[in-house]
């Protein structure tokens, strides 16, 4: 049995939290919003990433922000940041200059405000690497 929603107390009375889960459309660049209570897609986000490689979808702990990690091998990762409410990629919230060639992963942290990238260098100092990003 799945459940997707959820009651929260709050001040007169309960409120219904709609969980939407955002899944990613690999190679093209694209990610989908699916609500999970109707098992229907809400919107699709275009990366205009020119069909970099796009992953990890992480959404902020208030939900107003959506987050991919992006490498395409040839320039250095970087963590893309896009309005939820208009899907719309937020420019100044580009984060990079990571301590690591390749990026591989990456998740928000409870707080909303910290962000753990995974990666890899192959020339200098190999190995696998988490970058703790607070923001």
């Amino acid at each position: 049995m799945r459940n997707s929603a959820f009651k929260v107390g709050g001040l007169g009375g309960a409120a219904v939290l709609h969980v939407h889960l955002p899944a990613l459309s690999k190679p093209d660049g694209h990610a989908v919003l699916v609500d999970l209570d109707s098992d229907r897609v809400l919107t699709t986000i275009d990366f205009q990433s020119d069909y970099q490689p796009v992953l990890s979808p992480a959404v902020s702990r208030d939900g107003s922000r959506f987050y991919v990690l992006e490498d395409d091998q040839r320039s250095v990762p970087k963590v893309l940041s896009y309005k939820t409410a208009t899907n719309t990629r937020v420019a100044r919230e580009t984060v990079t200059g990571f301590d690591m060639e390749r990026g591989t992963g990456l998740t928000m942290g409870p707080d909303g405000e910290t962000m753990y990238i995974t990666g890899v260098n192959y020339a200098d100092d190999p190995g696998a690497f988490l970058q703790i990003v607070n923001f």
